[in-house]
């Protein structure tokens, strides 16, 4: 054989290792981002005073999410990088540590002490988020919930 040859033969094994190791690339970001923890949240107000309002927090990953603590925060925006937190609610120790497990949803109640005005016009310029300390993560994570008009 001659040099040409080899130089050929050899560049066409790493093209072809290269289109492997990027098709295996590709499948691991894949699942990677499908695995990932991922949370979703959703609401439903009611207006009528014997009802309460409710906040969905869906984990539609597939590896157990565990909550140290949550809190309810109306977050206005003060500058380029600063925000001012208001916290909602004051709960005691009752259940702030939530567990959920793969594809499954926890719902929050809002009623007697803890129900609270969505639409106050004292919140305007301010978004509701829900505050979720997770086990391993050192910064809180901050979720959408609703902006009042």
């Amino acid at each position: 054989m001659s040099a040409i040859q080899i130089s050929f033969a050899s560049l066409f094994i790493s093209l072809i290792s290269l289109m492997v190791a990027i098709v295996l690339a590709w499948i691991r970001v894949v699942e990677y981002r499908r695995d990932n923890r991922s949370l979703q949240v959703s609401y439903t107000m009611s207006y009528y005073p014997d009802e309460w309002n409710i906040i969905y927090l869906t984990n539609i990953s597939s590896k157990p999410i565990l909550i140290d603590y949550w809190d309810v925060v109306w977050v206005k925006r003060q500058g380029l990088f600063r925000y001012k937190y208001e916290g909602v609610l004051s709960r005691n120790n009752e259940d702030l540590h939530v567990n959920l497990p793969p594809h499954s949803r926890k719902q929050f109640d809002f009623k007697d002490q803890y129900e609270f005005d969505w639409n106050s016009h004292k919140h305007e310029g301010e978004a509701l988020f829900l505050e979720l300390r997770i086990s391993g993560k050192k910064k809180p994570l901050y979720l959408f919930v609703y902006k009042p008009n």
